[in-house]
């Protein structure tokens, strides 16, 4: 068995009739390349940046081949050292709270404590009693309590880039699984109620927001509305959504979008129990949020 470590993910790639298998090319810090290969794999993507990798060296005799392939085993985020560490950081303090068995009342402490903190927030079941913050509402405090997992590193960064916080909360609040039927449903309630409003032009990143998703998987959803002949969809320089009925008859691609969505949502749920078992040192590293 072999391990290398600090690789970047350059690309994944499934491969076979059934798709069932994937090819992951690296790279390490000198540019140098690599693909291995993991056979009946669960997943398509890896919602992290740098990844130690854990592999066999196996030979490659297929159709008459004389060489070599690397065979994944398992893999992990890779966690630099402490010098690293501290160069690459916020350099902001932290209390974990993901774990506690009553979170809301540990979160109830930490509010009356404090007097200049902000809560970030999404998603359509917020808690009671307390006022929270999306990804577009948030403003620069000294403190901030994250209070369920983002749906990427890219929007964790930009909550923390955005707050300037010098003390940061992480809480694990559940959320609904990231499933198609639970996004789709919820995503045309979001829809219907524009329309009903005659709210017909919205921010790309509000929409992301209300639903604690990327704006990725959110336009991909609204593709399949549009697709599906529910609406008309188009979008302006600005980022805003134009939204309008439609009566059409479903497309031969809807297929196609689905499991595009399907594959988006594993990744979210994948990066969302990432944020939920890792170190919260690693939350907060630099170069790990792109």
């Amino acid at each position: 068995m072999f391990a290398s470590r600090n690789l970047e993910i350059i690309k994944i790639k499934p491969f076979g009739s059934t798709k069932k298998h994937i090819h992951i090319t690296l790279r390490d810090r000198d540019g140098n390349t690599q693909q291995v290969t993991k056979w009946n794999s669960e997943f398509q993507s890896i919602p992290l940046d740098r990844v130690d990798i854990a592999y066999h060296i196996q030979p490659d005799e297929y159709r008459g081949n004389n060489t070599v392939f690397l065979e994944y085993i398992n893999h992990r985020e890779s966690i630099p050292n402490t010098t690293q560490l501290d160069a690459l950081t916020f350099q902001i303090e932290f209390e974990d709270h993901r774990y506690d068995p009553e979170q809301l009342r540990s979160l109830d402490e930490i509010i009356r404590r404090s007097n200049n903190i902000q809560i970030w927030f999404e998603g359509l079941k917020k808690p009671r009693s307390i006022e929270t913050k999306d990804r577009t509402q948030l403003q620069k405090k000294e403190e901030l309590i994250i209070l369920t997992a983002p749906p990427s590193y890219k929007t964790l960064n930009k909550i923390l880039e955005t707050a300037q916080a010098k003390k940061v909360y992480f809480f694990g609040l559940r959320l609904n699984p990231d499933e198609m039927n639970s996004f789709l449903t919820n995503l045309g309630g979001l829809i219907k109620y524009c329309l009903n409003n005659k709210t017909t032009n919205i921010s790309l990143n509000s929409l992301a927001a209300q639903l604690c998703y990327t704006e990725e998987i959110i336009i991909l959803g609204l593709s399949w509305f549009n697709t599906n002949g529910n609406i008309n969809t188009s979008y302006d320089s600005r980022g805003n959504i134009n939204i309008n009925i439609a009566s059409n008859p479903p497309k031969t691609e809807l297929s196609i979008i689905e499991q595009k969505i399907n594959n988006s949502l594993k990744e979210t749920s994948a990066f969302r129990s990432y944020y939920l078992r890792v170190d919260p040192e690693n939350l907060l590293i630099k170069d790990n949020i792109r």
